[in-house]
């Protein structure tokens, strides 16, 4: 059954919570079983400050701020029907284990990696009765339902038929826009796959450069056909499907922690002697849910 709206103040909002554990569905005034009535968190998140004061200086100098992990909070009526029972039972094996929570507003699609920290019903006029539900999310940053992609590098066959003149009818692009649509910075999963049979060379560069902020990776790396290389900058690794693991085969100039994706435009580049497929998926993070 799709999410009903959910009337909160002067928003109209979808909501649910999941995991492998089963899917909770807090709706409007017509859902069955639960409807919000309040929703606290999904706003700016909260930050804090490291500050220092300066003899004879007025105000104070700010020298970090971290955003710290949000709190979000939904209240409102679950309905004392026959059911009742096994809702609660259900909602409790599901709130006990780490999800996704997903809000939908409008045209807005937003999701959060979050975990239930608290959970209480209250009997009321034996018709329905309160709850409340507060969530703790590490990452404060909400997401798009789904991630991004991206080609940065491919080979595009204008013609397929099998003759030949003398001009080429394949053209390589090696270069894209890639656009951050989101609120901050973010980190992308980069994939490579070499698409052509060869021998392997002796030594190879592969860099991937993003124009836009001036970074850099390069890989002393030559692949074999059919082989696809996965760096994985979130987690700081860099696989073959061949060979393991090559993060050793980083140049010393290349700092995986220090290449992002910047709000907007970012120019990305790949350079390679080989003919490949380069792709790039991130996500879009954003500062709050539904304004």
């Amino acid at each position: 059954m799709p999410a009903r709206l959910i009337k909160c103040g002067v928003c109209s909002m979808q909501v649910s919570f999941e995991n492998a554990y089963g899917k909770i569905t807090i709706g409007g005034g017509a859902h069955p079983v639960w409807n919000a009535t309040k929703i606290t968190g999904i706003g700016l998140p909260s930050k804090s400050y490291n500050t220092v004061t300066y003899a004879d200086k007025d105000g104070q100098r700010t020298i970090s701020q971290t955003t710290k992990a949000r709190t979000i909070t939904i209240g409102g009526d679950v309905k004392n029907s026959g059911s009742l029972q096994r809702e609660l039972t259900k909602a409790v094996k599901v709130l006990f284990n780490s999800g996704v929570l997903k809000i939908r507003s409008g045209n807005k699609m937003r999701k959060i990696e979050c975990r239930c920290v608290s959970f209480d019903t209250e009997k009321r006029n034996g018709a329905a009765q309160i709850f409340v539900m507060q969530f703790i999310c590490d990452n404060p940053y909400f997401s798009d339902y789904t991630a991004a992609n991206s080609a940065v590098y491919e080979l595009s066959h204008k013609i397929d038929n099998e003759f030949s003149f003398p001009m080429a009818f394949t053209i390589r692009a090696n270069e894209n826009e890639v656009v951050n649509y989101g609120d901050i910075k973010t980190v992308p999963v980069i994939t490579i796959k070499d698409i052509t049979a060869h021998v392997p060379l002796s030594a190879d560069v592969l860099d991937i450069y993003n124009a836009t902020t001036g970074q850099h990776i390069k890989l002393n790396y030559s692949t074999a056909a059919g082989e696809e290389i996965v760096i994985d900058l979130p987690g700081r690794r860099i696989t073959s499907s061949f060979n393991g693991s090559i993060l050793s085969s980083i140049t010393p100039d290349t700092y995986l922690n220090e290449f992002w994706l910047d709000v907007g435009i970012n120019h990305i580049a790949v350079y390679s002697a080989k003919n490949i497929y380069a792709k790039m998926e991130y996500a879009n993070l954003y500062a709050e849910a539904i304004y």
